[in-house]
């Protein structure tokens, strides 16, 4: 059996080696309990919220006269619902 404690400015490492799991396992918790250590929190990934989503529209047309009426149609629609380009 062999045992390496790492102790870092705010990290324990520990490395046992043994073919016993139950030693493995009573070091493990014996050093958890002198060290008063225990499992970094794992990071929570905040969900998407809608209201932080950025209001963004695409816009594709032809470029001839037909085109350009329908979009001078909808870009007046979408800035009047307060969406600017």
């Amino acid at each position: 059996m062999s045992c390496i404690i790492h102790i870092n400015k705010s990290t324990l490492d520990v490395t046992i080696e043994s073919d016993d799991l139950n030693i493995i396992s009573a070091f493990h918790e014996k050093t958890k309990e002198l060290f008063q250590a225990s499992n970094p929190l794992e990071k929570e990934d905040k969900p998407v919220s809608r209201y932080s989503l950025k209001k963004t529209v695409f816009l594709s047309h032809r470029f001839d006269d037909y085109g350009n009426e329908v979009s001078l149609s909808l870009s007046t629609f979408l800035r009047r619902l307060g969406l600017s380009f």
